[in-house]
Formats: C-alpha cells, structure tokens, sequence
C-alpha cells in the first residue's frame, strides 16, 4: 500500500526518528553565547590595537633611558607611566571604545588676482600661527588657498555667502564690519595708519614747499576705486584719481595724471622695489595719519572661527612670536625704522570711510 500521510499510522520507531525541536530556552542560551562569543572577539581585536598603540608610545621611552627614573616614592617612574597607559588602556579596552580621529577645521582663503609679499610672507603666516596657538583647546586644522584667482570684489561676494572662502585679510570700513564678522586685533598697528607718499622723484622740490594739509589738497592723490581710501581721501577734500586695477595706479602715477599715492609705512618701500625703472621715489618731508586697520574678517555668523583667531592673536602678542613675525619682513622693519624716526611732518585725516 503506497505512503499517505493521513493514512499513516505512528509507531514508536516514527518516534525514535522524529527529530527533537529544541525549547526557547536552548534557544536563548544558544543566542546569548553566540553574541557573548562575538563580543569577547571583537575586544580581542580591538585588545590587540591598543597593544600595539602601547608599544609605539612605549618605545621611544624604553630606548631613551627613561625608565630608570626614580619618583620621590621610590617608585620606578617607567612603571608609573607604563600603569598608567595600561589603566587607561583597560578602561578604554573593557567599554569597547575605538579611538576617534579629531575632526579637522578647513579653512580656505582666497588667492587675489594681485598678491604681494605681504599676503605671502605675513598675513598668511600669521593665520597659521593664530591657529597654532589654539589647537590645544579647538583641535587641528588645515588651511588652503581657493583654487581660483579671484578680484577684491568677487572675494567679498564669496565671504558674505560663505562660498568658499572662510576668512580674508583686509583694511576695514563701516560697511565691511556691518557685512562681516572682524577679529579685532589690528595686524599692523601703526604701519597702517600711517602713510608715506609715493611720487615721481622729479616732484620732490614741488613737495618740499608744502607747508599745511590745505597745501597738500591742491595736489591730485591716487587711489584704488574700491578701496575704503578713496572715499577717507575724497571727504578730507583731496581731489582723487582712481583705477580698480592695482598696476594701473603706477602706470598713471608716472604718466602724471595724479601727484602722489598714499601707502602705507609696511607696503610702500616694496612698492618702490618692485617698479625701479619707473622714476619713482618716497617723499621725503610728509606723513599722513588716519587709522586704517586691517583685521582677519570672517562671515558674520562665523563666530566660532572669528573667537579663535582672536584668542590666538592674543597668544602670540603675549608669547613674543606676533612681533618676530612682523619684524621678518624687510618691508616692515623699514617702515618701523621710518616711523621711529618722528623727522616728518605729519598732517592727520578724518577717519571717515
């Protein structure tokens, strides 16, 4: 008679064969061993990293002689330092913690279409060294130059928009600090604020018969259209001549469609070493004086990056590296020399930007 389930009766051999379904409680031990058994795997291997982390530190110590140190206890101070690492080892071993990398701050400033010493060899270094100063409290950080080559107002426009630039160099106005976020901390002080006059060495007789600053304003003053200077110059009522295009201003110097161009004391003397066949020269007699800061300026809601810099500013004014970065540069130990000098006539301007 053929096999048929409903027909077929049990017998105790049926029983015998049956196989056993194990309960819910073989079940969870089962389960329970299997995550207990993974666990103690994953530790091992995560044991086996902090093992070998303890012998890259360990290492040098052991190799330089360390180790026989004696504490005031009497205590080997190798073994103090090797409990220690051990503990915080265990600890870390026996939570499952995995270290984790710092999270690293990008920050991007822009390359300028024209880009001096300055920007090269102090206001970049100094971001760097602000930074520095605080990776103890804020962590690492990375900083870079835009890839694109970027004109003054394009660069504000990115700022503004946080696209892709994070911070600038500049000199402020009102609208510049009401657009932005500045780091009140001048990077310059005085080699600022005061200005020399750059001219055509045939006009020095012309300046030394300048008496007043109402002598000074029948003259004509060059200036970038879209620097905040055009428009201090224009309210002190000088008679301005301007380019946007920064060596234009030297082409139209020397063609004599303006009489002086005011710079400051850090800039000028690079300016007159890098046109030397142009018949330039540094007035000799005159200084002009209105504050014209240059801050670090960062978006407006970036308030956590303008913080920083500040404090680190403020380190590096304190520790001494502010001044011997500042005093690296040739063009500013002139100008320091120059200002220290008090052998000029100085005429001041209003502040008005």
């Amino acid at each position: 008679m053929p096999y048929h389930h409903r027909n077929h009766i049990r017998t105790p051999l049926d029983e015998r064969m049956k196989p056993e379904r194990p309960s819910h409680q073989a079940l969870d031990a089962a389960t329970s061993k299997i995550l207990t058994s993974q666990r103690v795997e994953r530790r091992c291997v995560h044991w086996c990293y902090i093992q070998q982390r303890l012998w890259i530190t360990l290492k040098p110590i052991i190799l330089l002689g360390i180790l026989p140190i004696k504490t005031t206890r009497g205590m080997n101070l190798g073994r103090q330092l090797i409990a220690m690492l051990l503990g915080i080892a265990l600890t870390a071993a026996s939570h499952g913690e995995t270290p984790k990398a710092p999270v690293i701050a990008k920050i991007v400033v822009p390359t300028r279409d024209v880009a001096t010493t300055a920007d090269s060899d102090f206001f970049f270094p100094l971001l760097n060294l602000a930074l520095s100063k605080t990776v103890a409290s804020d962590g690492p950080f990375e900083t870079s130059y835009h890839p694109l080559v970027l004109s003054s107002a394009r660069i504000l426009s990115k700022l503004e928009k946080g696209d892709g630039i994070d911070v600038i160099w500049t000199s402020t106005s009102s609208s510049r600090e009401q657009s932005f976020r500045h780091v009140p901390v001048s990077l310059l002080r005085e080699l600022a604020d005061y200005k020399v006059l750059l001219i055509n060495a045939e006009d020095q007789p012309r300046f030394n018969r300048i008496a007043s600053l109402a002598d000074l304003k029948t003259l004509r003053a060059g200036v970038g259209g879209h620097w905040p200077d055009a428009k201090l110059l224009s309210n002190n009522g000088f008679t301005i001549a301007t380019s946007i295009y920064y060596e234009s201003l030297f082409k139209m110097l020397a063609a004599k469609r303006f009489d002086f161009f005011s710079r400051g004391l850090f800039e000028a003397w690079y300016d007159l070493e890098q046109h030397p066949d142009m018949g330039f020269a540094i007035e000799k007699t005159l200084m002009l004086y209105y504050p014209a800061p240059f801050y670090f300026f960062v978006r407006k809601d970036n308030i956590a990056l303008a913080d920083r810099l500040e404090r680190g500013l403020k380190i590096a004014q304190a520790d001494g590296s502010f001044d011997a970065l500042l005093n690296s540069i040739p063009a500013f130990r002139r100008g320091n020399e120059e200002f220290n000098q008090h052998k000029r006539k100085v005429f001041t301007l209003e502040a008005t930007y």
